[in-house]
């Protein structure tokens, strides 16, 4: 009596008849199989192999006797395919494939632009961004095939933009930003407001301050993700606000006082007026000099001011000249 030959199945094999018992008509027991010899691999396999003996019995017609005869069969657990670096991948960038498959003897890629590779790691390039299903099939050294089918998301650089709600104006300058960015998955942000910055993808209002003349503010917007960064550029302009200032030569002496003013303003103003205190007033830049008297011998304090005007509003200071009498001198003969 012979039950056959040793045999190997795979796990995900179906049920089938165990060949070469003979003489037929006898019957097998044992782990996974009927007495007919029909013997179902999923039955006795798993996640690892498993090896299995089994009995075939034959009883000579007409008599008691029976004749025994084992056979050793392994049923071979499948190899397991796996995937890495879905989230990774770029257009256009030559990519080695992540293949953390366990047990894998051969291998064959399928790339949903109908790209195949049989190398266990091969090296590919996506032609155009967005979702890829990719399919790796495995099979083992006994011959055993699994396969598993991996969404993958094809990335590219980002495309850096945004928006402002204005670009110029008086202070203090409340400018609200949007991102308006292209870019695909992963991707951070740096915002540069020329001095402060942020790394949130959409920032709150930010406020810019004057300076002595209108202030340009560079503002830039770096995004960046594994497939590259991107920068936009664009600017604010802060327009000045009237400081005016002056000075005298003199702020004080005797009648009568000569005075020259030097107009020292500052923040781009269109206009000026300046009230010289002594009933005479100008638009001019830089007033004629000025005279100051003490009449009727008693000394007289003048207030000069001067205002500065333009599109963000108008502003004024003022400054004193105090003028002394004039004392007679008197002289004794002795």
């Amino acid at each position: 009596v012979t039950a056959g030959p040793d045999l190997g199945y795979c796990v995900s094999d179906t049920c089938q008849m165990l060949p070469g018992a003979n003489p037929a008509g006898g019957w097998f027991e044992g782990p996974g199989v009927n007495a007919s010899g029909v013997f179902c691999p999923g039955l006795v396999g798993g996640e690892q192999d498993v090896t299995v003996s089994l009995t075939y019995y034959y009883q000579l017609e007409g008599t008691e006797c029976i004749g025994t005869d084992e056979i050793q069969v392994t049923v071979y657990a499948l190899p397991v395919p796996g995937i890495g670096g879905q989230d990774s991948l770029c257009v256009n960038v030559p990519t080695v494939m992540s293949n953390t498959s366990v047990d894998g003897d051969q291998y064959l890629w399928k790339f949903c632009d109908g790209g195949v590779s049989s190398q266990a790691f091969p090296t590919y390039i996506f032609a155009d961004t967005g979702i890829c299903d990719i399919q790796l099939i495995v099979t083992s050294a006994e011959g055993c095939r699994d396969s598993l089918t991996a969404e993958a998301y094809v990335s590219g650089p980002p495309v850096a933009e945004f928006e402002m709600d204005t670009t110029k104006g008086c202070p203090v300058l409340p400018v609200n930003f949007t991102n308006t960015s292209t870019g695909f998955r992963h991707v951070s942000y740096v915002w540069d407001f020329d001095g402060s910055t942020t790394t949130l993808e959409q920032p709150p209002t930010q406020f810019f301050d004057e300076g002595t003349m209108d202030t340009v503010y560079y503002i830039s917007l770096m995004a960046t993700n594994h497939c590259g960064m991107d920068v936009h550029l664009d600017e604010v302009t802060v327009l000045a606000s009237p400081q005016p200032q002056f000075v005298a030569d003199k702020y004080i002496g005797c009648t009568p006082l000569e005075v020259s003013f030097n107009n020292l303003s500052v923040g781009e103003p269109d206009s000026v007026f300046w009230d010289l205190g002594n009933g005479n007033t100008t638009s001019s830049w830089l007033p004629p000099d000025q005279t100051y008297l003490a009449p009727d011998s008693v000394n007289v304090e003048y207030t000069v001011r001067l205002y500065g005007f333009n599109q963000c509003g108008l502003d004024s200071t003022e400054a004193d000249i105090l003028v002394i009498e004039d004392i007679p001198l008197f002289f004794l003969k002795k």
